[in-house]
């Protein structure tokens, strides 16, 4: 998360967060499971950070809902000035799809989380898979940079470009 405040600047918004969450992303304002970040009347402004809780809701992936609507404010421009969202690595799904069309980086270690007490002892607070990060904004090259060194960027430092 500090490396994302240091590349977009201080967090305006986290849709999906909680008092517990935000005392590490910091964002300015926070939408709770309760307050539902995804509902058209919760506005999304300025800089957007998006790590969305794993799971379905009516058998639908809860990342990918986010996914929707965070491209959706994008391209509406409503005063969405970048997202940078931190999914789970799910490419056979059909929600991940339009990742594959977006700036991504697919983070070179699995995320360390902060365990709550039931599950402290279970993994080292490691998570199970791998992350991406996903780019909503007009730096795409300032992103790039910022996630080359802990990152595998498809078309930037992978393969295709290697220096």
């Amino acid at each position: 998360v500090e490396r994302i405040r240091k590349f977009i600047g201080p967090i305006d918004l986290d849709p999906c967060s909680d008092s517990k969450a935000n005392k590490v992303v910091k964002a300015v304002r926070f939408f709770t499971e309760k307050d539902n970040g995804l509902k058209a009347y919760n506005v999304w402004r300025g800089r957007v950070y998006v790590n969305p809780p794993y799971g379905t809701i009516d058998g639908t992936s809860v990342a990918g809902r986010f996914l929707k609507r965070a491209i959706f404010e994008y391209n509406k421009g409503r005063l969405v000035v970048s997202v940078v969202l931190l999914l789970k690595v799910a490419t056979t799904y059909e929600w991940f799809k339009p990742v594959f069309q977006l700036p991504h980086a697919f983070l070179d270690e699995r995320l360390a989380f902060t365990p709550g007490e039931e599950d402290a002892d279970v993994n080292c607070g490691k998570a199970f898979h791998g992350h991406v990060l996903v780019y909503l904004g007009k730096e795409v090259h300032k992103f790039f940079e910022a996630f080359s060194t802990c990152a595998r960027i498809p078309g930037f430092n992978s393969w295709a470009m290697a220096r």
